[in-house]
């Protein structure tokens, strides 16, 4: 949206521009400010992109996922997580499902703060918890020993839009073990921080 000289401009032409995430003005000036319906966002134009600020609290901006019971993993193999209960819900955040577990598609482009908690039932072995994105880990955590063991990852990074991340457990204790579900032992949490 352009102005032209000797145009007149009435206040309501001033303040940010309402529109959504895909029906942004076309030929932004610099400085142009938009506030975005559908993420709850505001943004302005740099003169080569748009850059949102912070959060307007009218969107949620983060995810919760927990499992929803328990689930078998293999021995010496690797076993993608299932997040079967959407605690908290964001439209930045896309779940779905992937073989026996989700995925998580980031839908905004930005630094984000992953979580993973990842509880197994009692066995002698390494289990070996793990965030992945296209290339592979991202982000693990490993204990060996005998008994149960809870296993936090986390992550703080930069992805780009369309990221897909997936959480894997590993084991090799000698035979199949349980992930925990209940009462949230097993969760992820996913934040979106800024652009």
């Amino acid at each position: 949206m352009g102005y032209t000289a000797g145009q007149k401009l009435r206040a309501s032409q001033l303040g940010p521009v309402p529109c959504t995430s895909t029906t942004r003005p076309a030929g932004p000036h610099e400085g142009l400010l938009i506030v975005e319906s559908d993420t709850g966002m505001t943004a302005i134009y740099s003169g080569s992109a748009w850059r949102y600020l912070a959060p307007t609290g009218a969107v949620s901006t983060h995810g919760e996922y927990n499992q929803s019971g328990t689930q078998s993993a293999a021995n010496a193999s690797g076993t993608r997580v299932a997040f079967g209960n959407e605690s908290t819900s964001t439209p930045l955040v896309t779940r779905a499902a992937d073989g026996a577990g989700h995925k998580f598609t980031l839908n905004r482009s930005g630094l984000w703060s992953v979580t993973l908690s990842l509880r197994t039932s009692s066995a002698n072995g390494e289990r070996h918890g793990s965030i992945n994105d296209a290339v592979g880990e991202v982000a693990a955590n490993s204990y060996t020993g005998n008994g149960f063991a809870q296993l936090n990852v986390a992550l703080v990074r930069h992805f780009s839009a369309g990221a897909v991340l997936t959480c894997n457990l590993w084991q090799s204790t000698g035979g199949s073990i349980n992930i925990e579900g209940s009462n949230g032992q097993t969760r992820l949490h996913i934040a979106w921080i800024h652009s």
